[in-house]
């Protein structure tokens, strides 16, 4: 295994530590890179160790910064909440009964005269 340390600053003030590293797997007999992350709600900092020099002087990174990712999830996060809470029954209500409301107000929007009853 061969790794890298780098320190992540924002200004003056460091924020992280970032260790990137190349495994050799004997089985599949070839190098994997594994990245490291540093995340905010601002962005994401992905660093990858890509080469370096074996007497260690030189290294070779890629590094990419993608904003705004941590909100993919919140937002995931926010609609999951969302669909339950408009799912979850309220108190005292049958299933049923709800569902015929449902269907004679979409009767009514839909210009039908409302029917009696729940429909076949």
């Amino acid at each position: 295994m061969t790794a890298a340390t780098l320190s992540v600053f924002e200004g003056e003030r460091q924020v992280g530590m970032l260790v990137p590293q190349k495994h050799f797997h004997r089985r599949a007999q070839q190098l994997v890179s594994e990245g490291a992350i540093h995340t905010t709600l601002k962005e994401d900092l992905w660093v990858a160790l890509v080469d370096w020099e074996e007497a260690g002087s030189m290294i070779a990174l890629q590094v990419i910064v993608s904003p705004l990712v941590v909100w993919i999830w919140i937002g995931g996060a926010v609609l999951f909440l969302g669909a339950v809470i408009a799912v979850w029954p309220r108190s005292g209500e049958r299933l049923e009964e709800r569902i015929e409301e449902e269907i004679m107000r979409l009767r009514q929007v839909g210009g039908e005269a409302p029917k009696e009853g729940i429909p076949q």
